[in-house]
């Protein structure tokens, strides 16, 4: 060890040792002398590991097949290519797009890549599917090497508006459509994966269907390092259960890293058309020190023209539920899934829209399946965990759906998740996230009436408000990471608003609970905090920070028009900002945002067409049409994506993006202003000539019912609070009919007025 030591040191130059220090004293400086949160070190830990082997693994092994994005990212002629040459580390910075399945209530997610890989757990391996002849073997995806990929034919879709992906590919004649898709079994959460192949030849030939265990998924390697093929049907790694094969196939292949991929083995067909075969007598296990073995199972079958064959694995942990899955069916345990999902989507709002229908619900689809047993992720990869940031957003758009009891399920774990302090800390230096779960509170409580939630809660609340008025100086909260969007630690004011608006929720609480103490309390410390940051703020654009450049972060002080509606849409400052962001930062009708994310982002684009739509201006439509085009064809989006690359930033299936859409969506059809309820506010003649129906659907005066089609309008309500208003907006010179618990108003004005 001393001369391990020895050898560092002197290999650790003097000049190279003071250029480093130099560096980090100005990280320092950079950072506001803040440190990373402990708490984020883990997940930069585990990123930075997995980045240094999927760079030496991929280095050396570019004729292996990889996830979509890897194959994708190692070809010189794709604009998604990534060179290597200076980078320790390979992340997955291009086509981080991926679609999770999954079901509500329950923990843990698998995902799907474009190429059909299936990712049944988090860092874990995944399963893909091949297809050839008795020779040749050709992935589903992008072939391994350089060059194009001239016969490959490739599509993928949602199944309705179900947690299940179909992929579709077509190699040499052979059709293959794989089926991903959750499901219960002497519950357990398992995924089954189907690979249903049919002939388009004009002539019976030997089919052959490969499931293979791959040592990767879509964010790099996931070692393998003991791969093994047992008789009870189970293929374990690294002596856990991880694929059952309920029909055995006619072969099974394994191999290791230095004894060639098992791709290899079985007759794999590279780009350049060359096909690989290694030699290798058949075993069932293997074990790799470089945790890279590989595995695939071979079904062989005659097929004639348009014939069918059909083949169902299932990745599971558990090896109890073996044989309950090898009597089980894999159309039956479909039907069941679409059965239960039928039961959970019917107990939230019935919302079907005249545009974007089909996004709206693999949207809604995506949140539920990021709704676990007592939490919400962001995201089923690089973001499965919980922070309040995002649960605001996610909470809120649940309780908007009309999910409003899976939403009060998470709310009730608040009170036990709450420091000693008062505050409500995901990590340290947050602190937004006290006010947002404030906000999530009493926007949870003004949608669905349950003061019941809000007495469990109040005391916390009250706790809460007390620790954001010792804290906030001078209407600022301290430095600190906040949102990552947001860049270097700062006194951000995207911080202060929310926690601003906190003490303002905290004010209205204790006004309903009667303690007026609290109230008047709170109240008084709103409105301070909320004067300063007025002073500070100005009429002219707002940064995200007092004293920083204006850049595409000042998008976060927009979050005082929405949510929170701290600020109107047409104060100065924040009209002076939207057009600011209009002027400098839009990639079409998307925001590109620079500040670490570098690319454009779904949920940033939709807060800034959610403030214009707060003041009166247009846009809201352009951006959802924006985000469609952009959307994977499953209807979902990665936090950050670039137009040509697809996505470059955060989880490839992003709950918060989810979350806005529909928000958004659902704002344009009924949106609360004061005591004003607006119909259609912001749409174009595709929403006002189209159909829909809209019925359970919570908004802060009570549960209404919206029928809207061939120019009349009719809203059903059972109010909590009869609003002073309600305002349909419709193109003007269009005759129209807006009728409203049977009062009706008729004209052809832009506004109808009850």
């Amino acid at each position: 060890m001393a001369l391990r030591l020895g050898a560092l040191t002197r290999a650790f130059r003097s000049d190279d040792a003071r250029f480093a220090a130099v560096c980090t004293k100005a990280l320092r400086g950079l950072e506001g002398g803040e440190t990373v949160p402990p708490e984020l070190l883990p997940m930069g830990a585990r990123m930075l590991a997995r980045g240094l082997l999927t760079a030496r693994a991929l280095s050396i092994g570019r004729d292996r097949p990889w996830p979509y994005a890897f194959v994708r990212q190692l070809d010189p002629e794709d604009p998604g290519f990534l060179p290597r040459s200076l980078l320790p580390v390979h992340f997955n910075l291009s086509y981080r797009n991926w679609t999770t399945i999954g079901l509500p209530g329950r923990d843990d997610e698998a995902i799907v890549d474009p190429g059909g890989w299936l990712s049944p757990m988090r860092d874990g391996p995944s399963l893909a599917v091949w297809v050839g002849d008795s020779r040749r073997l050709f992935t589903l995806g992008p072939l391994p090497g350089w060059g194009r990929d001239e016969g490959l034919a490739l599509s993928q879709q949602r199944l309705d508006s179900y947690p299940m992906v179909r992929t579709i590919g077509v190699r040499e004649e052979v059709e293959v459509e794989v089926d991903a898709f959750p499901a219960v079994v002497e519950g357990t959460l398992v995924f089954g994966l189907t690979a249903r192949v049919r002939l388009r030849a004009p002539a019976p030939r030997p089919v052959r269907v490969g499931f293979a265990i791959r040592p990767a998924n879509p964010e790099g390697i996931a070692p393998i390092f003991q791969l093994e093929r047992r008789d009870d049907g189970w293929w374990y790694a690294d002596d856990k259960p991880f694929a059952f094969f309920p029909h055995a196939g006619e072969d099974v292949a394994v191999s290791s890293w230095r004894s060639g991929d098992v791709y290899g083995r079985v007759g794999g067909v590279l780009r350049d058309e060359q096909t690989r075969h290694d030699q290798g007598g058949p075993r069932k296990v293997v074990q790799c020190p470089a945790g890279l073995a590989t595995g695939v199972e071979l079904y062989r079958v005659n097929l004639s023209p348009g014939e069918t064959f059909k083949r169902t694995i299932y990745a599971s942990g558990e090896a109890r539920v073996g044989e309950a899955l090898r009597r089980s069916s894999a159309t039956r345990l479909m039907r069941g899934v679409r059965a239960d999902w039928d039961g959970v989507t019917r107990s939230g709002a019935r919302i079907e829209l005249p545009a974007h229908h089909g996004n709206f619900q693999a949207c809604r689809t995506t949140l539920l399946a990021l709704t676990d047993t007592r939490q919400v992720t962001p995201g089923p990869l690089t973001y499965h965990a919980f922070w309040y940031r995002d649960a605001a957003y996610h909470l809120a758009a649940l309780a908007r759906l009309g999910y409003l009891r899976r939403a009060a399920d998470v709310l009730q774990t608040y009170a036990s998740r709450q420091a000693r302090s008062g505050a409500w800390l995901s990590q340290g230096g947050e602190w937004d996230g006290t006010g947002q779960a404030i906000w999530t509170v009493l926007d949870h409580v003004r949608l669905s009436g349950n003061r019941r939630l809000l007495k469990d809660l109040y005391p916390h609340l009250v706790k809460a408000a007390g620790w954001i008025v010792r804290t906030q100086q001078d209407g600022l909260m301290p430095p600190g990471w906040s949102a990552e969007h947001l860049g270097p630690a700062d006194r951000y004011y995207w911080d202060a608003i929310w926690a601003c608006a906190g003490l303002r929720e905290a004010a209205v609480a204790a006004q309903w609970m009667g303690k007026r103490d609290h109230e008047r309390r709170f109240s008084i410390a709103h409105g301070e905090m909320l004067d300063k940051l007025r002073q500070r703020m100005g009429d002219g654009p707002v940064p995200a920070a007092p004293g920083r450049d204006m850049d595409s972060a000042a998008v976060s002080v927009l979050c005082a028009v929405w949510p929170l509606g701290v600020l109107g849409g047409s104060e100065p400052s924040m009209r002076s900002t939207c057009q600011w962001l209009l002027d400098h930062c839009m990639h079409e009708a998307g925001l590109f945002h620079d500040v670490v994310h570098s690319g454009v982002n779904p949920y940033l684009s939709a807060h800034l067409a959610q403030a214009r739509l707060a003041g009166a201006e247009s846009g809201a439509v352009a951006c959802l049409d924006y985000l469609c085009e952009q959307a994977s064809p499953t209807g979902c989006w990665p936090e950050a994506f670039h137009p040509e690359r697809g996505g470059v930033m955060g989880d490839g299936d992003h709950a918060w993006a989810a979350a806005e859409f529909v928000m958004l969506a659902r704002n344009l059809l009924v949106r609360e202003e004061g005591g004003t309820l607006h119909l259609f506010n912001g749409t174009d003649r595709r929403w006002w000539s189209g159909e829909t129906l809209v019925e359970r659907l919570p908004t802060r005066f009570g549960p209404v019912r919206l029928m809207a089609g061939s120019g009349e309008v009719r809203l059903d309500g059972e109010w909590r609070e009869r609003p002073g208003r309600v305002v349909l907006h419709k193109p003007g010179g269009e005759p129209g009919l807006l009728r409203v618990d049977g009062r009706e108003v008729r004209g052809d004005q832009e506004r109808l007025e009850l």
